[in-house]
């Protein structure tokens, strides 16, 4: 009730205003944050106290993982998994167990895991929904009791306060056969430094699979502002509003094609959010007339000259791009490509 009347409140300001209260909101939000030390970020997956929707949502990052990718599940059998931001629970690392990952190991900027009650309601529902292939493969992977849980350690590994820019310091080099990420690149502060890490602790031959979000994440779209509005904030008052707190760093699809052709992967990518819509998709290249309309090249327009300088140069069909999917494989050492179009060459 609270959200909803101050919701309203700032939705009654005049929209110049209301820019700049948010703004006001959001310094005050992560000064608070750096005071604390804060171990929490607002945009990790919170869904209602809900077992069957949190097994859902399990359930559905696991499958695209597979279904956008292209790639059987089959390949991660005996393969060493990380997982860049495990959000609420560890679900999903559970699901690569039991179809025979050797071992999957979690990585975590922040503290995000939910209590141990509703993680125990989370995994009983993926024990139940399990075949008896999966549940013999997971073992004594996961041993549940009345509101707790016990993970083998041998087998799966948690790392909370482990940034992915900073893996590669503790973390052996070519030690993992996949990395995966849904919706957390978009909150990396330093992305190259990500990229860097990431290449470094996996093996020449595998995959990194990861869904990006580019949108504001409702820090000015949700009050009724122009959805690309974000960009029109200095890149200093930006990291003022969010250094402790996980926003987007406002990195779009230009800047993921040049980190994957600068360390030399095979990779291909596929827009699944177009500006302005929540509709799932799975393209090379958006439609216009049927991922988009005029009206939405008019948003960006109507804020084009109000962006500041190094957005700029992005291009409309850039802009509205707001969501990808990358599927991409690090070369063997005796396969290394040059120039830009091995970077555009299949994943698989």
């Amino acid at each position: 009730m609270l959200r909803q009347f101050v919701v309203g409140l700032i939705g009654a300001l005049p929209r110049t205003v209301r820019k700049y209260f948010l703004i006001g909101c959001y310094l005050t939000v992560n000064w608070v944050a750096r005071l604390k030390a804060h171990s929490r970020t607002p945009w990790v997956c919170c869904l209602p106290n809900d077992p069957t929707k949190k097994l859902d949502y399990v359930n559905q990052v696991y499958s695209d993982y597979f279904e956008l990718s292209r790639l059987p599940i089959s390949l991660v059998r005996g393969k060493k998994i990380l997982e860049i931001g495990p959000g609420e629970n560890l679900g999903v690392g559970i699901r690569f167990l039991s179809d025979g990952a050797d071992l999957v190991v979690s990585v975590d900027r922040f503290r995000s895991l939910a209590s141990k009650a509703e993680q125990a309601q989370v995994y009983a529902g993926l024990l139940a929904e399990m075949t008896a292939v999966q549940r013999n493969t997971l073992g004594n992977s996961v041993v549940l009791t009345t509101d707790d849980f016990k993970i083998d350690s041998d087998k799966y590994h948690y790392l909370a306060d482990t940034p992915v820019e900073e893996i590669s310091r503790t973390i052996p080099s070519q030690s993992f056969d996949m990395i995966v990420s849904r919706a957390v690149l978009e909150h990396v502060s330093d992305l190259e430094g990500a990229f860097q890490s990431m290449d470094a602790v996996l093996n020449p031959g595998g995959y990194m699979i990861h869904e990006v979000d580019f949108r504001d994440h409702r820090i000015f779209s949700n009050h009724n502002l122009n959805p690309l509005t974000f960009l029109t904030v200095s890149d200093s008052s930006w990291k003022a509003m969010t250094s402790h707190i996980g926003a987007p760093n406002r990195k779009f699809i230009d800047s993921y094609i040049q980190l994957l052709e600068q360390y030399g992967h095979f990779f291909r990518i596929s827009r699944i959010l177009a500006l302005g819509s929540d509709r799932r998709l799975d393209r090379d290249q958006l439609q216009p007339g049927i991922d988009y309309s005029q009206e939405t090249i008019d948003l960006i327009a109507e804020v084009r000259k109000k962006v500041i300088s190094q957005f700029r140069r992005l291009t409309n069909a850039e802009l509205l791009v707001t969501g990808i999917f990358i599927t991409a494989r690090k070369t063997q050492p005796d396969s290394c490509p040059s120039g830009s179009g091995a970077g555009r060459s299949s994943a698989k």
